[in-house]
């Protein structure tokens, strides 16, 4: 019983035909401990990123820590906190994976702010890497990858029907399944 349930709702919006490379994302989340016998208390959040292809996006690195490294522990961490950590490892290999690959962009930072790729993008902007994310990001960095050369990887109980749709259609190769993530090439 010492689960916690917690509901999301986002959105991004693609406003190339207002300013080419601009985006919104926003998102909504309740942590609703009430739901598993806990005291009624309820742990509202809701993000926003704004996002120009053209403009960086700040990212605020400690100092003395690398920034690929501070920025991929950030994205495991909002994209599979609570999963088990191989497959936490796994979703910084497919980011080093994508930045390897011809198909996408050729930096860390890159690759995780390409559009309509990564759905935590909202989270990104308040969230901070925790120990097991940032360890998690240097087994990536360090070569270890549990994701088996994958590219893609998605969870289906909380994919959009998009998502759901693109996984069914694309004529990807499944390489394995850690937790709630599948992995593709």
């Amino acid at each position: 019983m010492g689960e916690k349930v917690e509901l999301t709702a986002g959105v991004e919006l693609r406003l190339n035909q207002l300013i080419p490379g601009l985006s919104v994302a926003l998102e909504g989340r309740l942590v609703t401990a009430n739901l598993v016998g806990e005291q009624n208390q309820l742990a509202p959040f809701f993000g926003f990123a704004l996002h120009f292809g053209a403009t960086p996006v700040e990212v605020r690195t400690p100092r003395g820590v690398d920034e690929d490294l501070y920025l991929l522990a950030k994205l495991i961490r909002a994209e599979a906190e609570g999963e088990p950590y191989e497959g936490q490892v796994a979703v910084g290999a497919v980011v080093l994976n994508r930045v390897k690959s011809p198909q996408f962009p050729n930096t860390i930072y890159d690759v995780i702010y390409q559009p309509g790729q990564f759905s935590c993008l909202p989270k990104l902007a308040t969230i901070q890497p925790n120990e097991e994310s940032l360890r998690a990001a240097r087994d990536a960095l360090a070569g270890k990858d549990p994701s088996r050369g994958a590219l893609y990887y998605y969870n289906p109980k909380l994919a959009s029907p998009a998502g759901k749709r693109f996984f069914r259609t694309a004529n990807l190769t499944p390489t394995v399944v850690i937790g709630n993530h599948h992995f593709f090439k």
